[in-house]
Parts: C-alpha cells; structure tokens; sequence
C-alpha cells in the first residue's frame, strides 16, 4: 500500500508487487548456477592451460621416473629393465611385480599434469615457491631426454602442486641436475600437479607391490619338477612325465597311461601334487623387508622349495626356469618369513596352508 498526496488530501492506491518475488527467485538461480559452474570446473578457470606450453613426454616414451623428497624419501620406477622379465618395477624390488592398481593410477595421474599459461605473470616461479623447492620428480625418456619437475607450493582447494619442468637434451645424473639448478630453473615451464599423483609415491610398499611372492601365472600347469627340502633333513623329489607320443596313422593300446606325477620314484596321485602347487602359487605377503630389517635369523626349521618350471610364452628364456622360495615360521606368532630366490628382499607372510607346512611322502601316494 502506498500513500500519496491529492489536492491536500491524502489518498490510498493499490501497487502490484507480485514481481519482487520473482526477482529474488531469478537472482538466487543464477547465483546457484554459477556457484555450481565454480565447483565443477572452477580449477580449469582458475588455472589457464595452454597446448603450446612445455609438457611431460608422453607416457608410452618415459624409461623411468624418480621421486625424490627431501634425502630419505625416494621412488625409482623403471619401464626397462634389459632382459628381465617383469617390467616395469620398483627399483631396488626387481622381480616383483608393480601392483596393477598403483601402477595405472600412476599412469592416470602422471597424463593429468597439465601446463599452465602465460597468464600465471613473470614473476610465477617466486609465487609458486618452485626455487626453494625439496621434492623433486625426474623423468628419462628412451631416446636419452631428461626432464626434472621442481615441485612447489601446495594449493590445499585445488588439491595439487605447482611444478616447474625443464627437459634436458642428454642423461644428466641427479646430482648433476641439481648443481644446474638455477640455470634449469631459468629454462622452466610452471605446471600443476594434481595431489593424488603425488601421494601414490608415498604409498606403503605393500601397495606398490603387487603381493603374490612367486609371480608364476599358471604355476601348476607350467611346473615340471618340485624339490622340498624338509626341516627333518628329508628330501622329496616331485616330478611330472610328459605322456608319450602317439606317431601318426598308429592306434592307441587302450592301456592305461602312467601316473603323470611320481613322489621319489613312486607313482604320486596327482590331486594332492596339484593342491600343493595351488597352495604355492597362493603365497601373498603383507610386508616386504630388507635383510637388515629382518627380525630373526635362518634356522633349521626352514623349508626350502625349488621349482623347475617351463617359461611362459611370453618369456625370451629358453629351456626351462628355476625359482626357489625358503619358507620359515617366525618365532613370535603365526605368521612366516619367506625368501625368493636370488631376492635380497623378505616376505612376511600371514596365511600359510597347511598342505605347505605339513608336506610328507605319504600325503601324494594313492590311496590303495
């Protein structure tokens, strides 16, 4: 209601204001609506990328990529390791293999490093704290290019880092590297590295390591022989007879073939040689050590097992391959030690079966 004056009189009229709620309905969507278009893609808005900008290689070309933070904390990941069979791997844990999970989250998060644009302003080196920087990322390529990735300040909302990178024409050690710093620095393009790459590099080894301890797929197809050296001194000796030719045009006897699986000499009834494979292939470790980290000693209670199997397909070795895995019950609980071969690396091994533990002669006769 609105009152106004008339010839000295006042007089009273009726104003619509039915539109005032409307307004307010109309201001309050469209700020929803770009406080939405800032949640979503409020990072690209405020961190400008351009294609023109200096960038990582592309992962399909790196060799290795080291991570470096402060002198303690450091991860080493090769893509080619000569004529090793398990590639890529951590260095330090050859022969083991990379967990499938870590390794193409490293994959992801590496292809989301993204370069900035020139709108970051001259002075983006000093802002982004890349000169003071502790961490550092270098990556190799094949064809003998380096690059290093000064690692600086934290954006806690974006939920990265910001990185300088210069990519260098020849294989410069690290060492090397950081004596150039300031030159290296000079050469930079800054860049945002998304956290959750970052962090994977920090990851407990049991994480990184895919946590199979004899990383022989279809282990008991592919075995030929099963030595056990058991804690009695007892030695047994598995092996498998490849059933025998048929020449062409010739008809089988109908006899009954051999046992494929004998037990020092004696016919072994093949279920109980295949659960004890099984069971082998089974092994999964809940921590990896180092020797100097182990809290025991080898002992007599050891088991020690040596496989002759034939090598996959996929494997450039000929003939056939030996592993050997010593298995040991640790003094204080439950759980095993258990050593791999030429590894220097220890397992701790939580789950153990039975037909591992308790292996004896009469377990693979059959039962008459």
């Amino acid at each position: 209601m609105i009152r106004k004056k008339n010839g000295g009189r006042c007089q009273t009229s009726q104003v619509a204001l039915s539109s005032v709620p409307v307004v307010g309905l109309l201001f309050v969507g469209c700020f929803s609506a770009v406080l939405l278009f800032f949640i979503f893609y409020g990072e690209q808005w405020l961190l400008p990328t351009s294609s023109e900008e200096p960038s990582l290689p592309p992962f399909e070309e790196v060799s290795e990529i080291l991570f470096q933070s402060g002198e303690k904390t450091s991860r080493r990941i090769r893509f080619h390791c000569g004529d090793r069979a398990l590639c890529p791997v951590l260095d330090g844990y050859a022969g083991i293999l990379l967990a499938s999970d870590w390794f193409s989250q490293i994959k992801q998060g590496y292809q989301q490093v993204r370069p900035l644009s020139d709108g970051v302003g001259q002075n983006w080196r000093e802002a982004f704290g890349v000169q003071s920087a502790s961490a550092f990322l270098f990556v190799s390529q094949r064809e003998g290019k380096r690059g290093v990735l000064f690692l600086g300040r934290e954006n806690a909302y974006l939920k990265g880092r910001y990185g300088a990178l210069t990519m260098v024409g020849s294989p410069f050690t690290e060492e090397e590297l950081f004596l150039k710093r300031e030159e290296l620095l000079e050469q930079s393009a800054p860049l945002f590295i998304p956290a959750p790459f970052l962090e994977l590099f920090s990851a407990p080894l049991n994480e990184i390591l895919q946590s199979s301890v004899l990383n022989i797929p279809s282990l008991a197809e592919r075995v030929r022989s099963l030595t056990v050296s058991l804690p009695d001194g007892k030695t047994l000796l598995l092996s498998k007879k490849e059933p025998p030719e048929v020449a062409e045009g010739t008809m089988d006897s109908g006899a009954p073939s051999p046992a494929p699986w004998s037990v020092n000499g004696k016919a072994a009834d093949e279920p109980f040689v295949r659960e004890l494979l099984t069971a082998l292939s089974s092994l999964r470790f809940e921590e990896v050590l180092s020797p100097d980290e182990a809290p025991f000693s080898w002992s007599s209670k050891a088991q020690e097992f040596v496989l002759q199997y034939q090598p996959a397909e996929a494997d450039t070795r000929e003939g056939e391959t030996t592993e050997v895995l010593i298995l040991q019950p640790s003094a204080d609980d439950d759980t095993y030690w258990a050593k791999r071969g030429s590894l220097s690396s220890l397992f701790r091994i939580r789950t153990v079966p039975r037909s591992i533990t308790d292996v004896r002669e009469e377990h693979f006769l059959p039962v008459r």
